[in-house]
């Protein structure tokens, strides 16, 4: 036990750092801003393609705000529509788009539906990821993304990666969440292989090796473009000068690491659950 972090200390000093001032912090927190500071950096993020105001979607493409009609008769494929400042894969559904013909979460649904879905909040409608086929393969419902982790050395100034994981959703869930069900599975840094085990949060289940629904074992596989997502995340992390650590979200394509968010308020649950206690590691990265 000595040697694991409790969050509430953990939150404390990880605030102290992130928090000296609160500019980067807002690219962070809202998706449209950060799609825009990757596009700048020349990093693959999710295509943005509209955001919701009310009834309303401003067309990212037309630079202009449409009615909820008028983008359903122009857009067709599939999208995944988000909370532009939402956690947890919380208020993210599906939309698909075909000849005009509206499904919400697979199911055919009418513009009074997605009205009344959105009116409330604000969205993020984005282009569907096309991931990877071996992440794909893992659980093909889900965009299966992993947790990557780095941190500024304060002693040396250099941006240092921490133990990340990749989490895989389970059943019939779109999200690779946790708190939705997911796995959570420790990754080699070194190479990008994932650890033996897996774990879900106790109310999901326990601890596994082999995913339930493909059957692939977790020892076997190896994340395709894992240095390319490190070395794109230190990229990114260098030019948010004033956050000492972020836990980016990463889906892997075919071509390579596609950048979904960053996190300031990242959680080292559970970074320590698949990887054991990491009390040192942080304190070394913190203190030098």
């Amino acid at each position: 036990m000595q040697e694991y972090l409790h969050y509430n200390p953990f939150m404390i000093v990880r605030d102290k750092y992130n928090y000296i001032q609160h500019g980067s912090t807002a690219i962070l927190r809202d998706k449209v801003f950060f799609g825009m500071f990757c596009d700048y950096l020349g990093v693959e993020s999710g295509k943005n393609i509209g955001i919701t105001f009310g009834e309303n979607v401003f067309s990212i493409a037309l630079k202009k705000q449409i009615t909820l009609e008028e983008f359903c008769n122009s857009y067709s494929g599939e999208f995944f529509v988000k909370l532009i400042n939402g956690e947890c894969g919380k208020g993210i559904f599906k939309l698909k788009i075909t000849a005009a013909t509206i499904y919400i979460d697979d199911s055919k649904s009418d513009i009074g539906q997605l009205k009344r879905r959105i009116k409330n909040s604000t969205y993020l409608i984005q282009e569907t990821v096309k991931q990877h086929h071996l992440m794909s393969a893992l659980h093909k419902e889900s965009i299966n993304t992993i947790r990557l982790v780095t941190i500024k050395n304060v002693k040396t100034n250099k941006i240092e990666l921490f133990p990340s994981i990749l989490r895989i959703g389970t059943g019939k869930s779109i999200v690779d969440n946790t708190s939705q069900g997911g796995i959570a599975v420790g990754i080699d840094s070194q190479m990008g292989r994932l650890k033996e085990y897996g774990f879900f949060k106790p109310e999901f289940g326990g601890r596994v090796s082999i995913h339930p629904d493909s059957n692939i074992k977790f020892a076997e596989f190896i994340i395709p473009f894992w240095k390319e997502a490190g070395e794109q995340a230190k990229l990114l992390h260098s030019m948010l000068p004033d956050i000492h650590s972020v836990g980016w979200d990463i889906s892997i394509g075919e071509s390579g690491p596609i950048f979904i968010e960053g996190n300031d308020n990242w959680e080292i649950n559970g970074p320590q659950i698949c990887h054991g206690g990491l009390k040192r590691v942080f304190n070394r990265l913190l203190l030098g």
